[in-house]
């Protein structure tokens, strides 16, 4: 069956995938879903005589306020950063995340075993190609429209740049490479240059495309 071939080599869940809507090669998980089943614990994190119960929710594909690397399960959760380039931290409460994805209805199609092994080699070598051979994170930032933060990140001259312990991937200058020992800082400190030589070259604010947690 056909359908999710994209995701190969994408690491994490189909449920966890919804929430930022995960896709690569033109394609996202929006395009097959139907429908998912949710547990609710965000009445369990009101404080005083008002805690609930967590609920069982079912939500139809257009509740879900789904586009590019978003749904609206990342709203109040996005770490963006501040006229002076601080990145803002995320507010924590006791249950995080306060929903989570228990089961997805999804749309597959028919394909021929032959042409579905065809494309998934084809994605395998795309990710090869382009992804560090070292530990990585995700794609730092989203694209924004017109031209992909890696283009602009190496356009200011940080594809393959060292800062400590911590690079810029010098296949992809939209991934970071921890050669060893780097602290949260660290990372944190590369991003926001990133961030602000883009920002003062282009004009354009890249938008984060991951969560920071623990800063």
């Amino acid at each position: 069956m056909g359908g999710v071939e994209f995701g190969i080599g994408i690491p994490g869940t189909l449920g966890g995938g919804i929430v930022s809507n995960a896709g690569a090669h033109n394609h996202d998980l929006g395009e097959v879903l139907e429908s998912i089943d949710v547990l609710d614990a965000r009445g369990c994190n009101l404080e005083g005589d008002a805690l609930s119960l967590p609920l069982r929710r079912h939500y139809t594909r257009e509740e879900l306020d789904l586009s590019y690397r978003y749904s609206r399960f990342r709203a109040g959760h996005e770490s963006v950063f501040d006229e002076q380039g601080n990145i803002l931290s995320v507010p924590h409460r006791l249950i995080e995340p306060a929903e989570i994805v228990m089961t997805l209805g999804i749309q597959l199609y028919h394909e021929e075993p032959q042409r579905l092994e065809e494309k998934l080699r084809q994605y395998q070598q795309e990710r090869k190609e382009h992804e560090p051979l070292h530990n990585h994170t995700g794609s730092i930032f989203k694209d924004p429209l017109g031209q992909p933060a890696s283009q602009l990140i190496e356009q200011v001259g940080m594809k393959g740049l060292r800062m400590g312990p911590v690079q810029v991937s010098d296949r992809n200058a939209n991934y970071i490479v921890n050669n060893g020992g780097a602290t949260t800082s660290d990372i944190l400190n590369v991003i926001k240059e990133m961030h602000r030589r883009v920002q003062e070259k282009f004009n354009v604010n890249l938008e984060l495309n991951v969560e920071l947690h623990g800063q």
